[in-house]
């Protein structure tokens, strides 16, 4: 079992040490997240990496976590996998973004950081517009039969061209 990660961080100081960090935070607390969800059960595995790219310091990592969110076809509960990958660049004030590389997105912080707003932040990214099961849910598709609709025409007997009076009147 993985640990749970902590609230707060100096974001800066872990950058300058090139720290990495893995733990698992829970949805429940979330509560962003779990507007969008409907039920509040479950981890999400994070592994945060720190560093310093010249002047740049950033933070990438990895989130998953499964879901459970509302499936839109049958309206019943369905396991969502949600799985973001991110790179940031940790700056003091937005005067400073126009220096960030263009591979980073920009976190403005002040250095001591809450972790859970960018679990929770990286999640929401993620989280689909609609959900639904991997499969047919629904019981109305289900008893649906599919027949192919084949239109036979006698070929003697051709349908008449509706713009062929058009071409008298010109």
């Amino acid at each position: 079992m993985q640990s749970r990660l902590p609230e707060y961080c100096d974001l800066f100081q872990l950058a300058d040490k090139s720290a990495t960090m893995s733990g698992v935070w829970p949805i429940a607390k979330l509560p962003r997240l779990l507007a969008l969800l409907s039920s509040d059960v479950g981890e999400a595995v994070v592994e945060f990496e720190f560093g310093k790219s010249g002047r740049t310091r950033f933070l990438k990592g990895t989130i998953s976590a499964d879901v459970e969110m509302e499936c839109q076809r049958c309206l019943e509960s369905a396991t969502v996998s949600l799985n973001a990958e991110f790179s940031l660049a940790l700056i003091e004030d937005e005067l400073n973004s126009n220096k960030v590389p263009e591979e980073y997105d920009i976190l403005v912080t002040e250095g001591r950081h809450f972790l859970p707003d960018v679990i929770e932040d990286e999640l929401i990214l993620v989280v689909p517009l609609v959900a639904s099961h991997d499969y047919e849910c629904s019981s109305y598709l289900n008893q649906q039969v599919v027949e192919p609709v084949v239109q036979q025409q006698d070929e003697g007997e051709k349908k008449p061209n509706p713009f062929a009076a058009l071409k008298d009147l010109l």
